[in-house]
């Protein structure tokens, strides 16, 4: 009697077995995961407290005269979720990652990056905003204010879907009011229209108008500039008036980021000086003073970043948590349903006829592409979990 490969006659009851073992131990090393919880400090609780009041406040004062449908999210924070739709809306964007920036919990987050540029207070930050994330706009600018530190703030006044694309709530009103009510320490220091080439270029006249309407009910000044370089370089030289110990890029406007291959060069996150290969040419703000040795926080792929850090959905009370997986327990569960797989081809074959069919070197070759993928899938699972 004889263990032979026969891939043909694995039984419909085995693979349904295997499957339902393998919900399990998913189930298992996900139970099993610890969660690890380290209380906020002080001040992060402050700013974290701080951000959902000023959500509140600007939902508040802007639902006195809309309605905004909630989309699952809590109903006191609803107007900073704008329409699908609207004639200051620049470009697409995506309800779940709007939704996901929706925490006040990312001003715990902000802080977190801000200490690992070194900053402390007293320090200069360029930020460069549009309106496609209000709620970041907000959790950054309160944060910076709980940690004593000051802001240049440059803004753009379009947005994507769902974001602060209302004509008469945008951005630029957002902050106006926050800023009078002492939520943020300063307001922007100069705004441009955004959108395409920053110059508003895939938007209507009208849509033109109210972004311009907006600037001036807010007594912003005009950012100069008849082209994108212009605008580019002008933002950095007001920037460079003031030395910066950070620059902070919330969104995807195109003079602050830069080219698209440039914004996906940087990582969701923190860069400091060094850690990326960026050509000298590279346009936009944030890669003249990446060139210039000042660290980089780009708030952007707004859910991976979420999911990287284990930022939890927003509950009143609740400290940020992260999740890990327990590396131990998921490599055994991996394992364990490896091995099922590759057992379940190995069946006594009674039958010499049958046997015949699968020599010996057949065996070992079915055998070296299971082993072989095996590791592969191994060594792709452990490289996920570091």
């Amino acid at each position: 009697m004889k263990v032979f490969w026969r891939p043909s006659k694995i039984s419909t009851a085995a693979l349904v077995g295997i499957a339902l073992g393998s919900v399990g131990v998913f189930n298992w090393v996900e139970q099993s995961s610890r969660v690890d919880s380290p209380a906020p400090s002080e001040l992060k609780l402050r700013a974290i407290q701080r951000t959902a009041e000023a959500y509140r406040l600007l939902t508040a004062h802007h639902n006195l005269s809309h309605a905004h449908p909630n989309h699952g999210l809590p109903a006191d924070f609803s107007s900073l979720l704008g329409a699908q739709h609207s004639i200051i809306t620049s470009d697409l964007g995506n309800l779940d990652a709007k939704k996901a920036s929706l925490n006040p919990n990312w001003a715990k987050v902000i802080i977190d990056l801000f200490e690992q540029a070194g900053l402390k207070a007293g320090d200069t930050v360029g930020v460069g905003v549009s309106g496609s994330f209000p709620a970041l706009n907000v959790a950054t600018l309160v944060a910076a204010q709980e940690m004593g530190l000051k802001t240049q703030v440059i803004s753009s006044g379009a947005a994507s879907n769902w974001g602060a694309n209302e004509p008469d709530w945008t951005w630029l009103d957002m902050e106006s009011l926050l800023f009078k009510k002492g939520y943020i320490g300063s307001k922007s220091i100069i705004a441009s229209q955004g959108a395409k080439m920053d110059l508003a270029l895939d938007l209507s006249q009208d849509g033109k108008a109210a972004l311009e309407q907006a600037r001036l009910r807010n007594q912003i000044k005009k950012l100069p500039g008849a082209t994108l370089d212009e605008l580019t370089l002008n933002r950095v030289n007001i920037l460079s008036q003031t030395p910066i110990r950070a620059y902070v890029n919330v969104g995807g406007g195109v003079a602050s980021v830069g080219t698209r291959v440039v914004k996906k060069t940087f990582p969701a996150g923190i860069t400091l000086p060094g850690k990326i290969s960026l050509d000298n040419t590279a346009p936009g703000v944030m890669s003249h003073f990446y060139h210039q040795g000042t660290p980089v926080i780009h708030l952007v792929r707004i859910r991976e970043l979420a999911a990287q850090i284990g930022l939890r959905p927003w509950t009143e009370g609740a400290e940020l948590q992260s999740t890990h997986v327990d590396r131990k327990l998921a490599i055994l569960g991996l394992i364990a349903i490896l091995l099922s797989l590759i057992g379940v081809g190995f069946i006594k074959i009674e039958n010499p006829i049958e046997a015949a069919r699968y020599p010996l070197g057949v065996q070992q070759t079915v055998w070296s592409k299971r082993a072989a993928a095996f590791a592969l899938s191994l060594m792709h699972f452990l490289r996920n979990l570091s």
